[in-house]
């Protein structure tokens, strides 16, 4: 997933402002033979603290500092799954406002680009 819109500066205070210091948010992840992985270039997940590489995304209009992509609302993760045709499932995971690199918005959708996040232990262990 590519953002399609930025917050920066201002905007993107304001809107970290709104958020409590720890925040339930949502994954899209993909389920093959009991192990997960995200749904976007195949990177593997376990249970507990998962830490993300934060390269520099670039698109065709912008950059920005990557990291997981998670949905701040379940309803918003659930309707990228219509978008997809895998075996996918949407995972509750937390993370913490200190964790976020990148707001912005995806088809309109309000997306948490993190350093890292800590996912359930049905996810599965190492």
């Amino acid at each position: 997933m590519c953002l399609d819109y930025i917050h920066r500066g201002k905007e993107k205070k304001e809107f970290l402002d709104t958020l409590p210091d720890e925040m339930v948010v949502w994954k899209v992840v993909e389920g093959h033979d009991g192990r997960y992985s995200t749904d976007c270039r195949d990177f593997p997940l376990h249970s507990g603290e998962v830490a993300f590489k934060q390269n520099i995304i670039e698109t065709h209009y912008t950059a920005y500092r990557g990291g997981g992509h998670f949905f701040l609302h379940k309803s918003d993760a659930d309707s990228w799954l219509d978008v997809l045709s895998r075996q996918e499932r949407v995972v509750r995971c937390k993370i913490k406002k200190k964790w976020i690199n990148t707001v912005g918005e995806q088809d309109g959708a309000i997306v948490l680009v993190v350093k890292k996040a800590i996912f359930p232990k049905y996810i599965g262990k190492k």
